[in-house]
């Protein structure tokens, strides 16, 4: 119990920093450390963690992938690229198409959630909105988590996927795809009458507006909960029970971010069209 108390309040402490520094060149520095840490942890679970040089080059590519804003299509084909000639030019010991592409599959989904959160913070007008925005894009997951946790404990019969993950059951993520919504539809609605007139979200809670919020917090407690289960599967695939130990009583980086690189790419195409639809 002391070692989970211990790994929430490093986890405070860590977003308390992110939020700080949200509109500096060492968010950036922050979001690259956290994938490489990550991009290890999923090299480990597939048993490449003896071939550092995927960990060099795909979290070299990583790196660039955050601070370059590249077009989605190359930076994909790199990865692809490099994961080609890691596998077919390998000497030390025979590397598998399957375990080269599960490093791919894995590095492209850490990178992507990643960078979504640094492209959020560009879309907002002011560092409130940039605060404000980044926490909503994880209170998707985070929301939907503790509706699931809740409902689940005090009715959850039917098991939602027990080959996969056994702990989930249909009733918590009924909860959680009914909670979000209501909750992520609430606060942006109290932020939009509260905020400055700089802000995105100024004066936007009319109807429509809460239409959007309420249907941005269903879509994304759905998605959160595919993220979640995905992880999961990863996890079962390989084996292992957590993908690392950095968080004692929480796993690793990736046990921590696995809904969340989902629900922030969603949530950066939220906004987008938030702004094209409402200006």
């Amino acid at each position: 119990m002391k070692q989970r108390l211990i790994s929430i309040a490093f986890g405070l402490v860590l977003l308390a920093v992110i939020l700080l520094l949200i509109d500096t060149i060492f968010n950036p520095i922050i979001f690259s450390l956290i994938g490489i840490i990550a991009i290890f942890e999923m090299m480990r679970a597939l048993g490449l963690n003896d071939r550092p040089l995927f960990l060099i080059l795909f979290s070299a590519a990583h790196i660039y992938n955050i601070f370059v804003q590249p077009d989605g299509f190359y930076f994909t084909y790199l990865l692809l690229f490099l994961m080609f000639c890691l596998v077919m030019f390998s000497k030390k010991r025979h590397v598998t198409f399957k375990e080269g592409a599960g490093a791919l599959v894995g590095t492209i989904m850490i990178s992507y959630g990643l960078r979504s959160i640094i492209e959020i913070e560009a879309l907002a007008p002011t560092v409130s909105d940039a605060r404000f925005m980044f926490v909503m894009a994880l209170c998707l997951g985070w929301v939907c988590d503790s509706f699931a946790y809740c409902v689940g404990r005090a009715i959850g019969k039917k098991k939602l996927c027990p080959t996969i993950s056994p702990n989930k059951t249909v009733a918590g993520a009924v909860g959680g795809v009914v909670g979000t919504p209501i909750v992520i539809a609430i606060v942006f609605s109290v932020y939009a009458a509260n905020c400055g007139s700089e802000s995105m979200f100024f004066g936007k809670n009319a109807l429509p507006h809460i239409a959007f919020y309420a249907a941005m917090g269903l879509i994304g407690a759905v998605i959160g909960i595919i993220g979640d289960l995905a992880a999961s599967y990863i996890k079962r695939e390989c084996g292992i029970k957590d993908f690392g130990n950095i968080m004692p009583g929480h796993g690793g980086a990736v046990d921590r971010l696995d809904s969340v690189l989902f629900t922030s790419i969603f949530a950066s195409l939220a906004y987008t069209l938030f702004l094209r639809l409402f200006g």
